[in-house]
């Protein structure tokens, strides 16, 4: 059986497609990159706030008849995920620190007071953590 559903493109207009429920999502990218065009790497496909994966079914979403999917652009840049061993010497070296309120200093981890000459505050607080995106 198929059903029909609506893919509303980047340049928002809809393109209506009859797809079978058992269609994985990768040969729905390959339906979609004929009728407009489009390379699979510049969009992603999402449904009800969910990014499909190309690995799965319809079946596996809950797309039903009449459902509409949306085509969201991808942005250029960022980066592969880091080497682990690379993220322990960053957080050795960079992250894991300690900084003084008055001169800003940079603290070994167990410091309880500034280092520098001139301050040697015990105002001491923990460096702000780094706000790492998930992708």
């Amino acid at each position: 059986m198929t059903e029909q559903i609506f893919i509303r493109t980047l340049n928002d207009s809809t393109i209506t497609v009859d797809v079978p429920y058992d269609l994985p999502i990768a040969e729905l990218r390959e339906i979609i990159n004929s009728r407009e065009n489009l390379a699979s790497e510049n969009y992603l496909i999402s449904y009800k706030d969910t990014l499909l994966d190309d690995d799965k079914l319809f079946i596996d979403y809950g797309i039903a008849e009449n459902s509409t999917l949306h085509l969201v652009s991808t942005l250029p840049g960022g980066g592969r995920r880091m080497n682990p061993n690379l993220v322990c010497i960053a957080a050795k070296y960079r992250w894991n620190k300690r900084v003084c309120r008055k001169c800003y200093a940079r603290l070994p981890p167990k410091a309880t007071r500034c280092r520098k000459k001139r301050c040697h505050s015990t105002d001491i607080r923990e460096k702000a953590e780094l706000k790492v995106h998930k992708p």
